[in-house]
């Protein structure tokens, strides 16, 4: 009988620093590949912030986003994946929400879920920067299909700077709002809102997120003594047929 040999990921690893960040492993929870998008309208999350995730009056383009990186997520060669957002030759302040999610992934547990931390960038300096203001997950129910929304509150104030900016969120209540769900739903996907302020004069902005990452988290006291085996990337209807089944098919 040939050897079967399975992905083993360390039990805990989330970011709460530079050096966290770096080392959670690279994992596409969902979205392997390919771009499933969807610009939403105005909404306040079902958990986590009680601050409403604004479009803005001027933002109904659907062309903000670009240069989308395929996969979104990094990868073990190095890749960042990402994407980018801009406005072109203009002073309006523009707010607006993106969500990817669906296609293909492991699939995150939310009992597991612990940070969401990713690098952002300005291709200039300059005032008018996007900012990614507020972050949010859509999560799923396996059983049900019934989907929520978590969000969490960022950063209001512009980042002006021409460099890379790590940004983390790790904090306790919010994330156990998404923990206590319970083994029956799994993080579905990501919700962006970023904003762009006014400017006196016209300006073209591009900035970018990439090396986005989802921590996770069992026991702090377990770190580096167990691992975690990674299921094998499927569609979430391909998940579903897995748990009914009660057989688990592994990487």
């Amino acid at each position: 009988m040939a050897n079967a040999s399975v992905r083993a990921v360390p039990m805990n690893s989330f970011a709460y620093s530079w050096d966290t960040h770096r080392d959670i492993p690279t994992i596409s929870w969902f979205m392997k590949s390919g771009y499933t998008q969807q610009y939403m309208d105005s909404f306040t999350p079902d958990l986590g912030t009680d601050y409403e995730f604004t479009r803005g009056i001027y933002s109904t383009s659907t062309s903000f986003v670009f240069n989308q990186e395929d996969p979104f997520w990094p990868d073990a060669n190095g890749n960042k994946g990402g994407f980018g957002v801009k406005k072109t030759n203009t002073r309006t302040e523009y707010e607006f929400n993106y969500a990817i999610y669906g296609g293909i992934g492991v699939w995150m547990p939310c009992p597991i879920f612990k940070s969401i931390s990713y690098y952002w960038n300005n291709s200039q300096v300059s005032d008018a920067n996007f900012v990614p203001k507020r972050i949010g997950l859509i999560l799923k129910n396996w059983k049900t299909d019934e989907e929520k929304t978590w969000g969490y509150d960022g950063h209001a104030v512009a980042y002006t700077e021409a460099e890379d900016k790590l940004y983390y969120r790790a904090n306790n209540q919010k994330v156990q709002s998404v923990r206590d769900l319970g083994r029956d739903w799994f993080v579905y996907g990501a919700i962006f809102n970023f904003k762009s302020d006014a400017t006196s004069v016209n300006q073209t902005i591009q900035c970018y997120i990439k090396d986005y990452k989802l921590g996770y988290g069992y026991n702090a006291g377990t770190a580096g003594t167990y691992e975690m085996l990674l299921t094998k990337e499927q569609s979430w209807s391909q998940l579903k047929a897995m748990l009914n089944s009660g057989v688990y098919e592994f990487q």
